[in-house]
């Protein structure tokens, strides 16, 4: 909270004291052309669709005033209607007083340019995403009669570098802005959920495992625990979905779940060995399609005489039971929540399966293609120093040559980046410096 008032402190300050120009202001000045620019996970406002109040970010559910549904089915066709129920509405660009990239927005819109925002839905698959993004670029091409430059924020990046891969004569430069690779912690929020202000009932692990999105965080390299004592790491396939099931890094795809619904026979009170989440009594309590969602919801049979209830762990039970050493999804604390899981064992398994290997085939299409050499534009990178959001970097500084024409560093915190206004100038002032000679 210190550093976002410090870093907003400008917003309240008079004018008088503010108005001397500071040296890459010039560059804002100077600036022509389409721009389009990308929020990252959780960046972009999203609304619910039947009465278009904002389902994202959703400030009186974050304070338990309103229920929220964000949780998507386990099928392919859940994604691609995710629209029926919620629709992107461009990016995130303040939450009250604090800025995340409204002033900056405002700085490029200096009468020569075209500001574009791409709005997405950050829960959906970032191949599907990239194609979104690629029809959008061919719009803003075809009515301005110009490439863009793209500034894209965090996972906004890949989606816009995935984009590049496939067309990259559609871009002018591209601005990589805390863009991440092996985002190492969605292991956390992916096991126990996150809490959103003062609800932990909107990011559970449900909703958080049905995002497609969250695992194009996981590491290629499989490198992220080790042992404390030895320094041994733990390498593991986290593309693998026996992975999961081995070490439970969702309750849906528990072991505990499997061996119950391959035994169904099992003492019932086993059941309260699981975790669940829902909320039937919810708002718009979700509508879902009878193909979709609702086709593959798993319900308990009627006939069973249940000797006890099934119970909710909320994120900070969960989140608790992690920091006691407990980490197997076991007896329920709270037996006021009562409700069971959505999916199956066999959907949630069949639907981590598929995600994982469409989504390792996203992650290895960014690799370098030597055939786009002379096709790549030039890019720039904006990179907070204050939280790592990349394992390492691999680059040659002797040879002073490649697409990389600027890298920029910036104290401002991850969500605020591009609130950075020196930063995102150097950034785009290197890319309009070298775009003076790159085509030739």
């Amino acid at each position: 909270m210190k550093q976002l008032i410090k870093e907003n402190i400008s917003d309240f300050l008079p004018e008088f004291i503010l108005k001397k120009e500071k040296p890459y202001e010039t560059v804002y000045s100077d600036i022509a052309g389409p721009v389009v620019v990308l929020g990252g996970y959780r960046g972009l406002i999203l609304r619910d669709t039947a009465t278009g109040k904002r389902a994202w970010i959703p400030l009186k559910a974050g304070l338990n005033l309103r229920k929220i549904r964000l949780l998507l089915g386990p099928l392919d066709e859940d994604e691609l209607k995710a629209t029926d129920l919620i629709y992107p509405d461009g990016v995130l660009k303040n939450i009250g007083p604090f800025d995340i990239c409204k002033r900056f927005l405002k700085k490029l819109d200096n009468g020569k340019t075209s500001v574009h925002e791409f709005g997405y839905d950050w829960r959906l698959s970032l191949s599907l995403l990239s194609e979104k993004l690629e029809a959008f670029l061919e719009k803003v091409y075809a009515e301005k009669g110009q490439k863009p430059i793209v500034i894209a924020h965090s996972m906004g990046g890949l989606v816009a570098h995935a984009t590049m891969q496939k067309r990259p004569e559609l871009f002018r430069g591209l601005v990589y802005v805390g863009v991440p690779s092996e985002c190492l912690n969605i292991l956390g929020p992916m096991r126990y959920g996150d809490s959103v202000m003062f609800s932990d009932k909107i990011l559970t692990f449900e909703t958080n495992f049905m995002m497609r999105s969250l695992f194009a965080f996981l590491p290629l390299s499989g490198r992220v625990f080790a042992n404390e004592e030895t320094g041994e790491w733990y390498d593991l396939d986290y593309f693998d979905p026996e992975t999961w099931v081995e070490y439970n890094l969702n309750p849906l795809v528990a072991s505990t779940r499997r061996n119950l619904e391959k035994t169904p026979d099992i003492a019932l009170n086993s059941l309260d060995t699981l975790v669940a989440e829902h909320h039937p009594t919810e708002e718009h309590a979700l509508p879902l399609p009878i193909t979709a969602i609702s086709s593959r919801i798993k319900l308990l049979q009627t006939g069973i005489n249940r000797k006890a209830k099934v119970s909710i762990l909320t994120n900070l039970q969960m989140q608790k039971r992690h920091r006691l050493g407990r980490l197997s999804p076991v007896s329920p604390v709270d037996d006021s929540f009562e409700d069971k899981l959505l999916f199956s064992f066999a959907d949630a398994y069949r639907y981590l399966a598929e995600t994982l290997a469409k989504t390792k085939e996203f992650l290895l299409g960014l690799d370098y293609n030597a055939d786009l050499a002379e096709k790549y534009p030039p890019l720039a990178v904006v990179y907070g120093d204050k939280v790592p959001s990349v394992r390492g970097l691999m680059h040659d500084p002797d040879t002073r040559e490649g697409h990389i024409v600027g890298k920029f560093a910036s104290s401002a915190g991850h969500v605020n980046l591009m609130s950075d206004f020196e930063a995102m100038a150097g950034a785009l002032g290197a890319i309009m410096e070298a775009e003076k000679s790159w085509w030739k």
